[in-house]
């Protein structure tokens, strides 16, 4: 069980927007941790000046929305941008295009998921089951 609100506090110069009372995931927190900082790790190499992290429950799920100011996802990558070795910045952002799809196989493996979501600027959306 991991509380995803303590988990987005832990970083610093990041807001965190949080209901008063989220539910908890079901999922070790060691390895949330890790696919939490491969997000905030590329909002932070992609954003202008601001990253935010955003936490909403719905059902019997939790997420955790890891939003930046910068440029955001090029559409042509699409589901490509999980794949390793591809890079969305290019040359200029750094990174070695490892960070998207270790966060999208930690989070599968506690039966959860990374996506990008929509907005303006970068977002990716780490959704974790809900503890009932």
């Amino acid at each position: 069980m991991v509380d995803l609100g303590a988990l987005a506090r832990e970083y610093e110069d990041v807001r965190v927007t949080a209901p008063r009372d989220p539910p908890k995931a079901e999922a070790a927190p060691e390895v949330v941790r890790r696919a939490l900082s491969a997000l905030v790790d590329n909002a932070r190499r992609h954003a202008r000046q601001h990253v935010s992290l955003h936490l909403s429950a719905s059902g019997d799920r939790v997420r955790l929305a890891v939003r930046d100011d910068g440029p955001g996802l090029d559409p042509a990558l699409g589901d490509r941008a999980f794949e390793p070795g591809v890079r969305g910045g290019g040359d200029a952002a750094g990174g070695a295009g490892l960070g998207l799809p270790l966060s999208r196989r930690l989070a599968r493996s506690c039966g959860g998921e990374v996506a990008a979501g929509a907005g303006a600027g970068g977002c990716f959306v780490l959704e974790l089951p809900a503890v009932r």
